[in-house]
């Protein structure tokens, strides 16, 4: 059986003799897209709730394990100068090849490892890290940690950081990618100013947050589109199968971005609901003399690289 291109092997018989398919596809689009028990989406196409379970979990896997190369960043130097062309026309800001932010999908933790998973709103979840290019797909994706985990944390644990630090991630001379105060300001990665003192920083940080805003309505458009990953989260026993789910959710994200759904009807519905308050991230400090020499070094390159943008806003 086929589903997105994928050949499930070993099929299996389901056990209520009045049903002749195995492994329907059908259930997992349900599954993520309603967050519902696997008795309801059961009972909605029939087989068991054994039966939807395996179904569920092997597609997922199928997913992960075989398209996973879809969430990647281009890979030619025409697609790189199209995506920095098309952030640039975003805030005016050059060589950005992505944006990056986090956001947490609550999740059922196990009671020996929950301590991991509590996030700063006391619920469980996963900490998950995406890189989103101008039109919302994403470049890369990491849901490996727990909610406890702090953004800068995530990015460290990612191997994002080693790839782009060796420009060994785009055919490109060095690309920068834009994220919020909660990460370390590096010359791959720019962050706003805190506390702008001149007309040109304040520019930038318009700049900055006009570019950045694709990956946040990235994220929107996902949970929009896979209700799993919205209020309560997944019910998945396992912290494993959790992350596979949100993968999963993240690879046909970019399929029907790639099939030319633009998500436009997605963010008129979540216009229309209520916006939940946003807890303010720490600021990061500018570095000091008491600082160890090789962080204070790199930490002066990098606001030296985001000097450079700023100069761009002088008038």
């Amino acid at each position: 059986m086929l589903f997105c291109g994928i050949r499930l092997s070993q099929p299996f018989q389901l056990h209520n003799a009045k049903y002749d398919k195995t492994n329907d596809p059908k259930h997992v689009p349900r599954f993520l897209a309603t967050g519902s028990f696997y008795t309801v989406v059961g009972d909605a196409h029939g087989p068991s709730r054994a039966t939807i379970h395996r179904t569920i979990h092997r597609v997922m896997a199928a997913l992960v394990h075989r398209l996973l190369g879809l969430i990647s960043f281009p890979q030619t130097r025409e697609a790189c100068r199209a995506v920095q062309l098309r952030f640039f026309e975003m805030g005016g800001l050059p060589d950005v090849i992505g944006c990056i932010d986090g956001c947490h999908v609550q999740i059922r933790a196990p009671a020996r490892e929950e301590n991991a998973f509590i996030n700063r709103h006391q619920q469980t979840s996963l900490n998950v890290m995406a890189v989103a290019g101008p039109d919302g797909k994403f470049f890369a994706v990491s849901a490996h940690a727990g909610g406890r985990q702090h953004d800068s944390r995530v990015l460290a644990t990612s191997g994002l950081p080693e790839r782009l630090e060796r420009n060994a991630l785009v055919p490109v001379e060095e690309p920068v990618i834009l994220g919020d105060s909660a990460y370390p300001s590096r010359t791959w990665l720019l962050t706003p100013i805190d506390r702008p003192t001149t007309e040109a920083e304040e520019r930038y940080n318009r700049a900055h947050c006009r570019t950045r805003v694709s990956v946040e309505q990235a994220f929107g458009q996902l949970k929009m589109r896979w209700a799993c990953l919205q209020g309560s989260g997944l019910r998945l026993r396992r912290v494993a199968d959790s992350v596979l789910a949100v993968m999963s959710c993240c690879v046909l994200h970019n399929i029907a971005k790639l099939a030319g759904d633009g998500g436009e009807w997605l963010d008129h519905e979540r216009d229309a609901r209520a916006p939940q308050p946003v807890e303010p991230v720490a600021r990061q400090r500018e570095p000091e003399a008491a600082e160890a020499e090789p962080e204070a070094a790199v930490r002066r390159r990098a606001f030296a690289r985001r000097a450079q943008f700023v100069r761009r806003f002088l008038r």
